[in-house]
């Protein structure tokens, strides 16, 4: 019995990408206040307490280590795991937040902050008799983007302006990064950084014709811009022009063979053609190059394996996946398609065991 050829994907491949956090409130301590340290510090006097059967929550977030404070706003979700509902804050410029009145309950607080990977902690909240205080240390994101670009090029004017932008662009306050960019840039729009920066600030905007105008630019002024040619191939990819996103990911990779996370994208814009051994090798390099950074990778291996017919071994890929990233946005799909790919090895293996049992007509009958 014959089998028609199924295309086993993940329709959504989570990309390794450093994504902007939209800053939904303002920051609550104003610069230089400390609510551990602030004299006179009592419950009641922390902001938004209520004292309606809660404890407020202070938190302070540091980078890579617990002595150095986070020199971005980040965004903090507390998200009640018993009521199921969500609150939101956004830090201080000294990297602090606080939630006046949480009430009793299991709760998973998470912690973004462009260029560091998200990071989450669980807790109870069992008595109000005292606040709860809480350190979190965020880790960088191996596959942010590096906004720290040169600029020793620009004029003092478009220099200042583009600094404030690139701080903008840190805290996720792109209006501002919109202002002060544009400024710099009606002072040096030759200047390959500040294209690629404004490209950078597009993609963030999902303005994706836009942000590829600037990216072309800066490609244009500088060919061998990695980063850029990176980013133009996250254009293609998501406005599924997958044949451009391959041959600007081509390009990234001639320009930076180590750079391994131009190797990540290229992998998934082949496995999005079809072209399963070039998906493979890419993802293979990608993790080589990335030591354990691209989780993506293994992903788009497991399916370009699967779809060339190396079904055990992509199970195999997957089922690493999931162990390695079992809270991937992802991960839902990717059970399922394993779940998909052993229903239909099942169906195959009863086909063919039906077909060996079925009786056979005599020749001639």
């Amino acid at each position: 019995m014959g089998h028609r050829a199924v295309v086993y994907s993940v329709t959504r491949v989570a990309e390794a990408a450093s994504v902007l956090i939209l800053l939904l409130s303002a920051p609550v301590f104003a610069q230089g206040y400390d609510p551990f340290n602030a004299p006179g510090n009592t419950i009641s006097s922390i902001p938004g307490y209520t004292s309606h059967g809660g404890a407020p929550l202070l938190l302070k977030v540091f980078a890579e280590n617990d002595r150095v404070r986070l020199d971005r706003q980040s965004a903090v979700k507390l998200y009640n795991q018993t009521t199921q509902t969500v609150s939101w804050q956004t830090t201080s410029d000294i990297g602090e937040a606080s939630f006046g009145d949480v009430p009793f309950g299991h709760y998973d607080l998470e912690v973004s902050a462009v260029g560091y990977a998200t990071a989450h902690k669980e807790f109870q909240v069992v008595s109000s008799l005292a606040p709860i205080r809480m350190e979190i240390v965020l880790q960088k994101d191996p596959a942010a983007v590096n906004l720290n670009v040169a600029d020793g090029a620009l004029p003092p004017k478009a220099r200042k302006d583009t600094k404030h932008g690139v701080s903008a662009l840190k805290s996720g306050n792109l209006n501002e990064a919109d202002k002060r960019l544009n400024a710099a840039y009606k002072i040096a729009p030759a200047n390959a950084d500040l294209n690629f920066l404004l490209g950078y600030l597009f993609y963030q905007k999902k303005d994706f014709n836009r942000a590829q105008v600037f990216l072309d630019a800066a490609t244009n002024l500088n060919p061998n811009n990695v980063q850029a040619l990176t980013l133009m191939g996250r254009v293609g990819l998501q406005q599924e022009n997958y044949g451009s996103a391959a041959a600007m990911l081509e390009r990234a990779v001639a320009a930076d063979s180590d750079y391994w996370v131009a190797h990540d994208l290229l992998a998934n814009a082949y496995l999005r053609q079809e072209k399963y051994q070039k998906a493979g090798d890419e993802a293979r390099v990608a993790m080589e190059k990335g030591k354990g950074a691209s989780g993506s990778a293994q992903l788009v291996l497991g399916q370009a394996l699967v779809n060339m017919g190396k079904r055990q071994e992509g199970v195999q890929e997957l089922n690493n996946f999931l162990q390695r990233s079992p809270k991937n946005p992802a991960a839902p799909q990717v059970r399922n398609l394993i779940a998909e790919i052993n229903a239909r090895e099942t169906a195959i293996a009863v086909d063919a065991e039906a077909a060996k049992s079925a009786p056979r007509l005599a020749a001639g009958s």
